[in-house]
């Protein structure tokens, strides 16, 4: 009897003693055992697939025709319960015969199928769902757990769906990746997982494992084939294509590769006699891929080192050459075949002829991309040479550079390619094997040298793209199965900088305090248990989960309190008003100082309060600042911009500090205050895209610096401009503020970057410099912890895989890299008192004391008692406040240290006769 089961009865039988997830066909009522499900294909007209349009296949196992008139095939989705579609068969089928019914397209990719019996609306997910094959045209109704086995003939789940028999069919990789779910035999064993696998050759009207003739006759013995061998460059030619295409040939070659298992269903051979100087593009390749899914081997299966002669069919794939049908005339044992040397080259023709070789890379590798790829296709992304591959917007300003920056950008494909992992596998649907290439120790990190083991990598063209690929599928669980090895680039500290004092920018990604599971109809992402990770679309937008949000502030914590910085500038903390207006907007800040405190041991850590002036409806996240009150004091309340150029990103916020415990001596002058002014511009993924190649809002984030630049404009103090500016070094916005003056820290010191994005690095994250700010700073440095991790080993993909990856350390807590500045106050010597021994004799009349320049009078005195009222902003000056005492010059209060003192300093000194000089670095 057949038997079905469903994600959920499978728990339910693993804890009651009656299986009451299982329910049998009662032999009375048992349908025809002759009719199978033979292949499901759900991906049609898709990029990459073979056919335009989905399809379903039966097969009639049996050795009687059977009628199919009220039979029906009907889909129902991942959950269902119920069928969605139905499509009615008619007819007879006769034995060993399919049957096929046409599906509906999801584009014009493809080629027509052949010759159907039905045409329908089926609506097919390309990697979820149910297929029915009932003995009624009746929608059937499939609950987790309950089958109504009168009307099943046979079914398969797939994917991620909860009914199957016994374990669902899994077909991998997504709409774009050719191939169909087929059985592996015309046995029904009830087994969804065992009876059907993933064939990325598309069969519709032909089983997929093999003759559809039931029992044959036995025949003679065939003609031996006249064919004469061919040799493997024969068959590659010099071409995109093989010129013996659809040609059935003999072909002998070492078997360099398996790979079996994991979705490629073959094996690489290559001439033991290849060449092995440096090819041309009039060379021919001496490497083949067999496709070989059901292979039968003499003497057992192959291993590389084989001698092997077999006969098949050349057909290209994808413009992939390769061997299908394949015999195995004969297999000898022998040793592996040392790999040919390639030096990379972006020459497509070129690589063509290598194109299925053993290769040795020759030169420098790093990684470039670890972030989508690996995610779903356990692949990586490598630069050839020393470095990534820098997004132009860092080196070249697109509207004034535009033939610079495409040549920047076009690099991204030609001085790149893949190092897959040698399988077909999908990583977001299957999660119960191995993650390869990422673990803990975080090998694989973006700009990590990649070294090529000696056994080498085949270098084949699947997927649209160049690729090498292990000589066996990896193992995740095995890094001895992996082809390279990862030169490790983590530090355990950030790079000294220098100063009495350090100031950090760091993008905490979204730090909530309110939860998801707290907010009515949120919806959230999970784990591979369906346990919920993130929010999903809410107005919180960090964990969803108490549990979530503790693996974050972990990491986090770890982060900041190994920075080494004593104020860092905060940006994606959440706004807690903005979320509930009953809460205080500091909550979700408070909560981060105490975890960083509790993790110290001390009250290492305090917050800069909100100031009572906090704009209407601001975003759900904010800037804020955490510092260390053994080395700094805040001086003053933070102000916040309120310009209406802000409406759709954070409003920047500023804070004056004074340093603590400088040393100087009696007679100098001390420059030991500064200012901040933290930022958080529009992002670049929505908005009007102006065509510049700076993405999308780029008109706003210009209109942001410039009011910015107003604010702040005038002011006498070192002033420093930090935070994510959404803007790469070289695009508008920042030329905004480079032209008002600030220079980028991260271009003065030559920082590495802070933000990896489509394969490029870049820096979204700056610090910038007003010309005082820049005597002061002694150093910079950016803390690679974030951006060239995995993202694997967020907080966010905990459980995403069988394989650990998460760990509570500062690796990859958020997806920007912290950018950290060594400050110095500055301390002019002044000359010191003399002794007064004979009385100071009266100025010579005829050398008059110095006056002061007319062009710089001293300002006036601040007040010392009561605080100075802040001016209403007039609409045109970007709501910036006047300088206490001097309303004229629009800036931000100055305070400690001041310019005033110093002015009155000076002429104190200069009625002495002393003259200062003030140095200024470039």
């Amino acid at each position: 009897m057949k038997q079905y089961r469903s994600a959920l009865a499978l728990v339910a039988a693993a804890s009651l003693a009656v299986p009451v997830g299982l329910a049998a066909i009662p032999a009375s009522a048992a349908p025809s055992k002759d009719l199978i499900i033979s292949e499901v294909y759900a991906r049609g007209g898709s990029k990459n697939q073979p056919f335009k349009n989905k399809f379903i296949e039966i097969y009639n196992a049996g050795k009687d025709p059977v009628s199919l008139e009220g039979k029906s095939v009907q889909y129902r989705s991942s959950n269902g319960p119920k069928a969605s579609e139905v499509a009615p068969l008619s007819g007879e089928l006769k034995p060993g015969a399919t049957y096929l019914i046409a599906g509906n397209s999801n584009g014009d990719n493809g080629a027509d199928l052949p010759p159907v019996n039905a045409t329908s609306n089926l609506a097919l997910s390309g990697t979820n769902g149910v297929v029915i094959l009932a003995d009624t045209t009746t929608p059937l109704t499939l609950e987790a757990g309950v089958v109504d086995p009168e009307h099943v003939i046979d079914f398969v789940g797939y994917g991620t769906a909860n009914v199957f028999e016994t374990a669902a069919a899994k077909y991998t990789g997504r709409n774009t990746n050719p191939g169909a779910i087929a059985r592996t035999s015309a046995t029904d064993t009830d087994n969804n997982a065992v009876d059907f696998t993933f064939n990325v050759e598309v069969t519709p009207g032909t089983v997929p494992w093999g003759s559809t003739d039931p029992d044959p006759e036995p025949s003679p013995d065939p003609d031996p084939d006249p064919t004469e061998p061919v040799t493997i460059a024969q068959i590659q030619g010099t071409g995109a294509a093989s010129p013996l295409v659809d040609q059935q040939v003999t072909v002998s070659g070492v078997v360099t590769g398996t790979h079996f298992t994991g979705g490629f269903n073959g094996f690489y051979i290559m001439d033991e006699n290849a060449k092995r100087t440096a090819r041309t593009a009039a060379d021919a390749s001496d490497g083949l891929f067999i496709y070989a899914p059901k292979l039968s081997v003499p003497g057992g299966d192959l291993a590389v080192g084989d001698r092997v002669t077999l006969r098949g069919t050349v057909t290209e794939f994808y413009q992939m050459t390769q061997l299908k049908d394949i015999t195995v005339v004969e297999r000898t044992a022998g040793a592996p075949l040392a790999p040919v040397p390639f030096t990379f080259t972006s020459d497509a023709d070129i690589r063509e002829a290598y194109e299925g070789m053993l290769v040795a890379p020759q030169g420098d590798y790093v990684v470039s991309d670890n972030y989508q790829n690996i995610t779903n296709y356990g692949s990586l992304k490598l630069a050839y040479g020393k470095t990534p591959i820098v997004h132009p917007g860092e080196l070249y300003n697109p509207v004034t550079n535009p033939e610079e920056w495409a040549a920047q950008d076009a690099l991204k494909t030609t001085m790149t390619i893949t190092l897959d992992d040698g399988a077909t596998t999908n990583f977001r649907n299957v999660t119960d094997v191995p993650q390869p290439y990422i673990d803990l120790t975080g090998d694989a990190r973006v700009g990590g040298p990649v070294n090529f083991k000696d056994s080498g990598v085949l270098l084949d063209f699947r997927f649209d793209q160049w690729n090498y690929q292990p000589i066996h599928p990896v193992n995740g669980a095995d890094k001895a199965s992996e082809p390279v090895t990862f030169t490790n680039t983590r530090t355990g500290a950030p790079e000294n900088v220098g100063g009495q004092v350090r100031l950090a920018s760091f993008n905490v990604l979204n730090y909530f305090t309110d939860l998801g599971e707290d907010e009515a109809g949120c919806r959230f992402y999970s784990d591979r248990e369906g346990n919920p990770t993130t929010a999903n679309r809410c107005t919180v937008r960090g964990a969803y989960s108490k549990a979530a949000f503790e693996r974050q502030q972990t990491k986090i914590v770890a982060a900041i309190n190994k920075l080494t910085a004593n104020v860092v500038a905060l940006e994606e903390i959440e706004a807690n008003s903005s979320v509930d207006k009953s809460k205080n907007r500091d909550e979700a800040l408070s909560k981060l100082v105490a975890a960083l405190n509790a993790d110290a041991g001390s009250a290492k850590w305090a917050f800069v309060p909100s100031p009572a002036g906090v704009p209407e409806g601001e975003d759900v996240i904010r800037t804020a600042y955490i510092y260390q009150p053994e080395f700094v004091q805040p001086k003053g309340d933070s102000r916040i911009l309120t310009d209406a150029a802000f409406h759709n990103a954070r409003q920047p916020l500023a804070q004056t500090w004074q340093i603590k415990n400088v040393e100087s001596d009696e007679g100098d002058t001390v420059v030991d205050t500064f200012v901040t002014v933290v930022n958080h511009f529009k992002s670049k993924g929505s908005g009007v895209d102006d065509g510049t190649n700076q993405g999308k809002a780029n008109p706003d984030r210009i209109a942001q610096a410039t009011a910015l630049k107003d604010w702040v404009a005038g002011s006498e103090h070192p002033v420093f401009l930090l935070g994510d500016f959404n803007a790469y070094t070289k695009e508008d916005p920042l030329q905004v503020l480079y032209k008002a003056g600030y220079t980028d820290l991260g271009e003065k010191f030559s920082l590495p970057k802070t933000y990896l994005f489509g394969g490029q690095v870049g820096s979204l994250d700056h610090v910038l410099a007003n010309e005082d700010a820049l005597e002061m700073v002694t150093g910079a440095t950016v803390w690679n912890i974030n951006s060239v991790e995995s993202i694997l080993l967020e907080y966010s993909r905990h459980n995403s895989n069988i394989k650990e990856l998460y760990a509570p350390d500062q690796f990859r807590s958020s997806d920007h890299d912290p950018v950290i500045v060594g400050i110095k106050p500055l301390v002019i010597k002044g000359e010191p008192t003399p002794e007064p021994t004979d009385p100071t004799p009266s100025p010579d009349p005829t050398d008059p004391m110095p006056t002061p320049d007319p062009t710089d009078p001293a300002p006036t005195a601040e007040p010392t008692s009561g605080p100075t009222a802040e001016p209403t902003p007039a609409p045109s000056d970007h709501g910036k406040p006047g300088l206490p005492g001097d309303p004229s010059k629009p800036g931000l209060p100055i305070t400690g240290a001041e310019v005033i003192g110093i002015a009155l300093l000076a002429l104190v000194l200069i009625g002495a006769g002393i003259v200062l000089v003030r140095r200024r670095s470039n």
